[in-house]
């Protein structure tokens, strides 16, 4: 039988923000090799719903966003991106 490594990465606090369920989560590869912070996502464990976690590194901590409002802003942003490419951009 093969022993497993322990996990020993920093463990960061948290809240999902469809049912409030407080959670424990590590930083992803992009976040911690690459300081893009915005670039997390998991499920609730509680609710099994899907959110983005963004790593605040002076609070040690993340932000949780639905994913509704990440696909909004992803939304708002293309229309941006096309009314100034329209505008002679």
């Amino acid at each position: 039988m093969t022993k497993t490594k322990k996990d020993t990465r920093p463990r960061y606090p948290g809240t999902c923000p469809y049912c409030g369920h407080r959670f424990v989560g590590c930083l992803s590869i992009l976040q911690q090799d690459f300081e893009m912070y915005d670039h997390g996502v998991s499920n609730c464990l509680h609710c099994k719903k899907l959110f983005r976690m963004i790593f605040d590194p002076n609070k040690k901590e993340f932000h949780t966003k639905t994913w509704e409002e990440f696909l909004e802003n992803v939304q708002q942003k293309g229309r941006e991106i096309l009314k100034l490419k329209e505008g002679g951009f």
